[in-house]
This record gives structure tokens, C-alpha cells and sequence, in this order.
């Protein structure tokens, strides 16, 4: 069941346009105030150092990681490709923390966004879950100076790929999951992964807003939406703007500027649709895997065209 919660995972690479546009306030104190960790782990002979056990430790602190068994930090940051896999790597909490990760980013950006268009959702999920966007994590972090692993110098030039800094992200979270169960990896996602910020206005896509407004207005049995020019300047001139609100009856919808009547209003089609679509649940919010979650009504999410 959930493997489909791989899926934004998978098709992540598919949506380069919503990047993550700011770290989260808790990844940015951490990487402001603890002190840089210089260690990087290719085939290193003695990975049981003083100076690699120090390192994991000031890792395992600036992110809090409490693990009751210290094997399990070790496997955790051990990629598969570490000693050729003869060594406990972390492939297993990999798969694990990757679909813990696309459930609770789901379930949070599903009930924060009740109006968000499956299509649109999808191509959210999977800007932040990602390996371009954890692997940008995983970096702000520290992971890339502690995650044990091997790759020929040709394929990355001596630097760790994103795809093994995202899977150590995952790791972390199945790890999380495994030792301290759902409450814990969950808070874990939203303190470092739905912290940061997505603009999710690009998920959407409305070719003919105006005809989209229309259909949505008669689905909800409201006034069909009629655009009135409210401001103009510079209509013979060269350089004209005029600035047009779309109503539903006596209530103002959206608004758009634009140097023609025509890009005006398909401007303020288009940032009514935004309005309504990207309409987000107070929060705090309860999602579905809480104890205490009271169910909620489905959003009307879906674009009619």
C-alpha cells in the first residue's frame, strides 16, 4: 500500500521549476551556529577514528538524533556502496524512510491545501522529496562530511552524488521511524523537510483561466464571473496599463494588470483561480496519521476543463 507514496518520489525529476526557494529557519540556525565538520569518508580504512566517531557524534547532535543502539547511527550513514556492501549499510531504512517521507509530506500538504489539484499536489510532493532538494539539505546539514561511501573519482570528481546524500536523508528518516517510531520520523519531516519553501503557484498551470473561472462558478452554483475594468492609464499612448478585477456578483474574485484589456483579464482569471486553489487550512492542522485527527471534508480540487 505504500508504495504508492514513492511516486512524487520517482517522477520528482520530472518538475525542475518548483525548487525549494528558502532553507528552513532550523537548517539555517544549525548551519550558522555549529561548527563545520571537515571529514568525508571514502574507503577509509579505519572508519572507528577518534575523528570519525567525533564527527558522527557533532552530526547525531546539531540534528538530534537519539538512537538507543550507536550501531544504528553507524548503519545509517553507511551507503551500500561502502566497502562494496560487505560492511551493515543503510539500503533497507533507505526504502523505508522514502516512503515515510511521501506519506507525511502527502498527508500534510493534502490537508493544508484542501484545494490543491492532484496534478498540482504531485508536482509539489515531489519538489520536496526530491534528491536534488534533500540532497540540497543533506548539505546544509553536514551529511556530505560523514556519510561513509564509495565512488570512482572519475564519476563525481571526489564529491558525494546527490542521489546517495538524498538516500542518506531517507536513511535518517527510516532510522528515526524504526527506533522511535511514526511521531518522531514525522516530526523529523516537518521540522527539516516541510519547513522549507516551495512556491507552489507554479504547480498550476491554467491555459484559459477564463473558462476555468466559468466552469468552477457554475459547479459551485455561484454568479458567473464578469471582469470590470477598475483602473486605466495611457490607453492611446504607447505604453497603456490597465488593471481589471473579475466578480461573481458583488465579490472580487481576483485581479490582473496588464498593457491590454486581454492580458488584464486572463491575469485576473488566472489570480482568482490561485486564490481558491491555494487556499490553506489554519494551522496548527491535524493530519490523518495523528492520534487525534478528526476527519475533514475532501477539498473541490479538481480543475474542471
Amino acid at each position: 500500500m505504500l508504495s504508492r507514496y514513492m511516486r512524487p518520489w520517482l517522477n520528482a525529476v520530472r518538475y525542475p521549476a518548483l525548487a525549494v526557494t528558502k532553507r528552513s529557519p532550523l537548517v539555517a540556525y544549525l548551519s550558522t551556529n555549529a561548527s563545520p565538520i571537515n571529514v568525508q569518508y571514502i574507503e577509509a580504512d579505519d572508519d572507528t577514528s577518534a575523528t570519525n566517531v567525533a564527527a558522527t557524534s557533532a552530526f547525531s547532535v546539531r540534528l538530534g538524533l537519539r538512537f538507543n543502539d550507536p550501531a544504528l547511527l553507524t548503519q545509517t550513514l553507511t551507503h551500500k556502496s561502502f566497502q562494496s556492501g560487505q560492511v551493515p549499510h543503510n539500503a533497507s531504512l533507505v526504502f523505508v524512510g522514502q516512503r515515510a517521507l511521501g506519506l507525511y509530506v502527502t498527508e500534510h500538504l493534502h490537508i493544508k491545501y484542501p484545494n490543491l489539484p492532484t496534478d498540482a499536489l504531485n508536482k509539489t510532493i515531489g519538489a520536496y522529496v526530491s534528491y536534488h532538494s534533500l540532497s540540497k539539505l543533506a548539505k546544509e546539514t553536514g551529511l556530505q562530511h560523514v556519510i561513509r561511501w564509495s565512488a570512482s573519482t572519475q564519476e563525481t570528481g571526489g564529491h558525494v552524488s546527490d542521489k546517495v546524500l538524498a538516500e542518506g536523508v531517507a536513511a535518517i528518516v527510516g532510522a528515526i521511524y524504526r527506533e522511535h517510531g511514526s511521531h518522531k520520523a514525522k516530526k523529523f519531516v516537518r521540522d527539516f523537510v516541510l519547513s522549507r519553501d516551495v512556491d507552489i503557484s507554479q504547480a498550476l498551470e491554467f491555459k484559459e483561466p477564463k473558462r476555468y473561472l466559468s466552469r468552477l462558478m457554475e459547479r459551485q452554483g455561484k454568479d458567473k464571473p464578469v471582469s470590470r475594468l477598475l483602473k486605466e492609464t495611457g490607453r492611446l499612448s504607447h505604453a497603456p496599463l490597465f488593471l481589471v478585477g473579475v466578480f461573481s456578483g458583488e465579490n472580487m474574485l481576483g485581479q490582473g494588470h496588464g498593457s491590454s484589456l486581454k492580458m488584464a483579464e486572463f491575469r485576473a482569471a488566472k489570480d482568482a483561480l490561485q486564490k481558491y486553489y491555494l487556499q490553506q487550512t489554519p494551522e496548527p492542522f491535524k493530519v490523518p496519521s495523528d492520534a487525534d485527527y478528526t476527519p475533514q471534508k475532501v477539498g473541490d480540487s479538481e480543475i474542471i476543463v
